[in-house]
């Protein structure tokens, strides 16, 4: 049940999470001038309003670019990583909150009709079970974490708990990431 046994080290899973940050992170280095100069204009022009908006809606939104290639791109930009890691972890606190009110609101019909009666029955015993360490591994992973908030909504985990797991794992994952992009500063 645990992605990482007590005993020994899995490698395959380490293999695995390496790789999930390899590819987080290729799209600045594959395409780095242009992202250089898009993100450039995004902070000329929009800024900490524009930062946030679009930290928001990259994770309110079903989408497959995770909020971390912006935070990332900002960092390696040179911006304030403290910043702009803690800028992230509010919009995406919010971001989840607002899924978790949206899911909380939908009724378990409506969700079991979108889904499958099979992976429906998956998910809520998920939940059910492991509530909070469900949300906490979405939110860590490149899971598209909008879902992992509708489900925590839709299946009535208690919102401090919701809450408090997402805090604990997206504001740390952040600056991890925004520290990690300091290293790979582009002059501009």
């Amino acid at each position: 049940m645990y992605f990482f046994s007590r005993n020994k080290i899995d490698y395959k899973k380490i293999i695995f999470l390496i790789i999930v940050f390899i590819i987080i992170v290729s799209p600045f280095f594959i395409w780095h001038a242009k992202l250089k100069v898009f993100f450039l204009w995004l902070a000329d022009r929009f800024g900490v309003v524009g930062f946030l908006t679009a930290g928001f809606l990259m994770d309110v939104i079903v989408q497959p670019i995770a909020p971390d290639t912006l935070i990332f791109a900002y960092s390696v930009l040179g911006l304030n990583y403290l910043k702009l890691a803690l800028l992230g972890g509010v919009a995406s606190v919010l971001a989840g909150s607002f899924d978790y009110f949206l899911g909380h609101f939908l009724s378990e019909e409506n969700i079991e009709k979108i889904v499958g009666k099979k992976k429906y029955k998956q998910a809520h015993n998920l939940f059910l079970r492991h509530g909070f360490g469900a949300v906490a591994i979405g939110a860590l992973t490149p899971l598209p974490f909008s879902i992992v908030c509708y489900s925590a909504g839709a299946f009535k985990m208690p919102f401090q708990k919701f809450f408090f797991s997402i805090i604990i794992t997206r504001l740390p994952r952040f600056l991890l990431i925004a520290y990690l992009g300091g290293f790979f500063k582009f002059a501009h």
